[in-house]
Formats: C-alpha cells, sequence, structure tokens
C-alpha cells in the first residue's frame, strides 16, 4: 500500500510504527504455522520436489550446492531467499565454484524472451563457492548509452523501432535459447565495460516477490511504503518509474532503483529467522518454473547445467514439441501510442493445441487466447507484443488466423533454436482477448505420438489442453515443463 506524504507528525509517527507491529505480527503467526508443517528430514522435502519432465536424476548433493551458489549470488544482490550454501564437495562438477559472472536481474513483468527486461545487473567474483567480490550495476541505460553513442550494432528486426535501432546490453536476451542469449550478453558486456565473464546467472523479479510470501511485507518508512507478494510489481514500478523522478536532484543522480538497494538490511534480518524448509522449497521451484538460469563458458560445467534443465535450453526432440515465447515490446509499434511496458502479468494465456492424424499424417492445430486483464491506467496499457510458436524443424505451416481473420503472410517464418519458429504481433488493449489460431504439417511419425512443451522462463503459469486424435492427454496448469504421452 502507499502511505501518503505529509510532515512527520506524532500521529502519523504512531501510525506507522502500529503498521508495523501489525505487519510483523501477522508474518509471525504465518510463520509459525508454516514451521510447524516443516519437513522432518531432506530426503521428506526432496520427495516434495519431484519433477513432472523426466529428466537425468541430479548428481548427489548437485542440488543442495548449487541451491547455495544460487542463494549466495542472490542473497547478496537483496534479491536473496536462504542464508548458507551446503558446503558438499562433487569431484565431478565444479558448479559456480570459482570465476566471474554477471548476475542479470529480468523484470517478469515485462517479460522477455528469456524471462524479462534487463535493467540492472551485477558481476560476481567466486571463489570456492564464496563471494569474495561483487559490484552492481542499477542503471543499465548508463552503460548502454555511453556505447550506442559511438557504436551501431543493428538489432534483431522486432527491435528495430526501439532505441533508434541500436541494439544494446539491455535487449540482448532476444533468443528463446538461454545459452544464446547468454553468449549475447556477454559479448555486449564485454564490448560496453571492457570485460569478460565466466558466465550469466539470470534472476527473474519474481523471486523476490514470491520471497515476501516467506518472510512477510517489507516496510520501508524512508519511502512511505510498504512492499507486500500482493503490490510489488506495481509499488515498485511506481517508486522507480514515476515518485523517484518527481525530485529534480534525483533525474541528476538518475539512480530510481536505489530502493531495491534499501530493502537488503531489511531482507537480511528477516532471512535469519525464516524457515529454511520454505526457503528451500521456493529456490528448487525458482529452478524448476526457470525463474533463476544459468549458464557457463565452461562446457563440462554447461553440460551439467542443462542436465539438470536449469539452463533454459530449447530442447531437441524426436518427437513433437511446442513452446510459445513472448516479448512486451513497448514502442516497437509506433502507431499504438499508449502501450503498456510492464503489462505481461496481466496477461493471461490459454493454450489449446489439437494433433489430428490424417491417414499417417500429422496436422498440428494450436488455438491460443491472449487475456488483458488489466486497465488503461498506468502502469497498464496495450500490451505490445511479439509472439514466438517454436515446433519441430521442418514443419509447415498451412494457415494461420487472428481473430477469424487470415494473417497467414503476415507470420515471420525462420528457425530458431534448432526450431521451426512463427512469428506473430499480438497487440492486446485492456479487458481485450485475441485468439490466434495455426495449423501446421508436423514432420512427426504418428506412432508412440509424444510431445514435450516448453515453459518460457519468467512466464508466471498458463492453462494449458492438449489432444491427440480426440484424445485429452492433458489438461491443466502449466508452470513447467511438460513430456506428454
Amino acid at each position: 500500500m502507499l502511505i501518503e506524504k505529509s510532515s512527520q507528525t506524532k500521529n502519523e509517527a504512531l501510525f506507522l510504527e502500529r503498521k508495523r507491529r501489525n505487519v510483523d505480527s501477522i508474518y509471525r503467526i504465518n510463520r509459525a504455522k508454516d514451521e510447524s508443517q516443516s519437513f522432518k528430514n531432506k530426503d521428506e522435502l526432496k520427495d516434495i520436489f519431484k519433477p513432472r519432465v523426466k529428466v537425468k536424476k541430479p548428481e548427489k548433493g548437485l542440488f543442495w550446492r548449487l541451491t547455495g551458489a544460487t542463494i549466495a549470488i542472490v542473497l547478496i544482490l537483496g534479491f536473496g531467499f536462504v542464508a548458507k550454501a551446503v558446503k558438499e564437495k562433487t569431484d565431478a562438477l565444479k558448479l559456480l565454484k570459482n570465476g566471474k559472472y554477471i548476475v542479470v536481474f529480468q523484470n517478469n513483468a515485462e517479460l522477455r524472451p528469456t524471462g524479462g527486461f534487463i535493467g540492472s545487473f551485477a558481476t560476481v567474483e567466486l571463489q570456492d563457492y564464496k563471494i569474495k567480490n561483487i559490484n552492481f550495476n542499477t542503471n543499465i541505460y548508463k552503460l548502454d548509452n555511453a556505447y550506442t553513442k559511438t557504436n551501431i550494432i543493428t538489432p534483431p528486426e522486432e527491435l528495430k523501432n526501439m532505441n533508434q535501432g541500436r541494439w544494446s546490453l539491455r535487449d540482448a536476451n532476444f533468443s528463446p535459447d538461454f545459452s544464446e542469449s547468454a553468449q549475447k550478453i556477454e559479448w555486449f558486456y564485454d564490448k560496453e565495460a571492457g570485460e569478460k565473464v565466466d558466465g550469466v546467472v539470470a534472476i527473474n523479479a519474481s523471486v523476490l516477490r514470491d520471497l515476501l510470501k516467506v518472510i512477510g511485507p517489507i516496510q520501508m518508512d524512508q519511502y512511505n511504503t510498504i512492499i507486500t507478494y500482493e503490490n510489488f510489481f506495481d509499488e515498485l514500478a511506481y517508486k522507480i518509474e514515476k515518485e523517484y523522478f518527481i525530485d529534480p536532484q534525483n533525474k541528476e543522480e538518475n539512480e530510481p532503483k536505489t530502493i531495491l538497494k534499501d530493502m537488503m538490511p531489511m531482507v537480511f534480518s528477516r532471512l535469519e529467522s525464516a524457515s529454511k524448509t520454505e526457503l528451500a522449497k521456493l529456490v528448487y521451484r525458482a529452478l524448476e518454473e526457470k525463474q533463476v538460469l544459468f549458464y557457463a563458458n565452461d562446457q563440462a560445467i554447461e553440460k551439467a547445467i542443462l542436465a539438470q534443465n536449469w539452463g533454459g535450453e530449447v530442447m531437441e526432440t524426436q518427437g513433437d514439441y511446442l513452446q510459445i515465447n513472448n516479448a512486451n515490446l513497448t514502442g516497437a509499434v509506433p502507431e499504438i501510442t499508449n502501450g503498456g511496458g510492464k503489462t505481461a502479468i496481466k496477461i493471461k494465456e490459454n493454450i489449446n493445441y489439437q494433433v489430428e492424424n490424417n491417414s499417417g499424417s500429422l496436422v498440428g492445430d494450436l488455438t491460443l487466447t491472449r487475456s488483458h486483464t488489466g486497465s488503461f491506467n498506468w502502469p497498464d496499457g496495450v500490451n505490445i507484443n511479439w509472439t514466438r510458436v517454436l515446433v519441430p524443424k521442418g514443419a509447415v505451416l498451412q494457415s494461420a488466423t487472428l481473430n477469424g481473420s487470415d494473417i497467414t503472410d503476415e507470420v515471420k517464418i525462420a528457425e530458431e533454436a534448432g526450431k521451426t519458429s512463427f512469428g506473430i504481433w499480438i497487440n492486446t488493449a485492456p479487458e481485450t482477448s485475441n485468439v490466434l489460431n495455426i495449423k501446421y504439417d508436423l514432420p512427426v511419425k504418428p506412432q508412440n505420438y509424444n510431445l514435450l512443451v516448453q515453459k518460457q522462463p519468467g512466464n508466471l503459469g498458463n492453462d494449458l489442453t492438449v489432444s491427440f486424435s480426440n484424445k485429452v492427454l492433458y489438461n491443466g496448469e502449466f508452470n513447467k515443463d511438460l513430456e506428454i504421452k
């Protein structure tokens, strides 16, 4: 909630103190309930973490050690969610043991192909799983603008109307495959900052939002606000993009994301007494739902990351494949002047995928419904979105309609990340829906049909129905990769 600014009277001080006590009391009660349901041992906790996708069984101790490394990075950066790394040694894998990594913070309220818009980042040096050095950058625009003044890198076609047609670090994550985007992030960082790194870690803003469910709301008196799970995206957007720039001095300093740094001491304090079981569950869920991703230049380490499906890979498959990949690109369509830059979280998607067997030839019939639950009030607006439908390489488009109108000739057909891609603009106004239907021939045999549906990193979950020859194979929530037979 936002507390209106006024002079610091005695009554206001008492009000804030009562508010703080109420928030803390509610948090302690909820935490006590959570603790009473804690699991007795690690093995019992692992049972909760059984993934739906059949992947290679994690190496012994990998989850707990990677959790620790992730936690160490994320915690120090103010996006953390547990206290210490579990110091298990595994000779076969030295994941995040040593080296320098760039950690990019992706705002998935403004969805991009690998999770969200890159608004800030940090470089972290690790030595024996411990943080040796860390440098924050909460304003990526300063670095980008200095570079693009004298360097013009042509961006992908869909980005040409943004940033005066100049590509830079903040838009580097445009490939749906994280390893490809991570390499582009490294390339831009080297060019802009003159520094090489050993890999990339991406963390989505929703991780910190979800953390507030565990540690409770954060009261920030200096900003006259309380950051909660419910208001996380809208309140921070207002503080960073609107309220900060009311002060002329702030316009000169141009560090609007200072509020995120100021949250750190409060997060640290809460973590000391937070449920470690709930924190570990949060970390695992973030990994499984691709809200945290890793890339390493060392190919042995990268292979181990991909084996756990923690690398945002567009996977190779022998059977059918589907991924809906969206990019919220405000400013990319000049004729739409009331676009909302942070509207991705107001979009609800329903995916209905039917496969028909026509005498031994398979035809995919995809219906994608995108509904805007927001408004025209800031930070909402029209959701300007570049949608890519990734299907098996070699699939042939038959037809495409948007709200019943033929758009077959407007679909951009390309090969990306080892798949055939069907790309189309779907721009959705508040309180309206768009329905895309695509039919295509599949280069897949009908015998022993199987389908891998991959969730886009940063997406917060959709509804999915899959049918084969009029038989429903899956109907339910879609918040992680699914292998369907």
